[in-house]
């Protein structure tokens, strides 16, 4: 146990000047966490881009099937009630 102790009150040396490879789940230095924040918000900013255009290709291929529908008419389902009612 005395060899641990010793080893974390040994001063630590200045490395402001030296890259220092972060390991995972170490503090981030405010000038990285800029630039990671820009970087997930311009990664958020391309995926959103990115479902849209997939969304209007998938509007437009059910377009010409006529097969792909969220809500049906309601015009259909009273059909169909006052169908089974006679």
């Amino acid at each position: 146990m005395t060899q641990g102790f010793g080893k974390i009150s040994k001063k630590l040396s200045k490395t402001h000047n030296k890259q220092i490879k972060l390991k995972r789940g170490a503090r981030v230095i405010q000038s990285k966490k800029a630039s990671i924040k820009k970087a997930q918000n311009l990664q958020r900013a391309l995926t959103k881009s990115i479902n849209e255009k997939n969304e209007a290709i998938l509007a437009q291929r059910a377009s010409y099937s006529g097969s792909f529908s969220l809500i049906k008419p309601k015009k259909l389902l009273s059909n169909s009630s006052k169908k089974n009612a006679k």
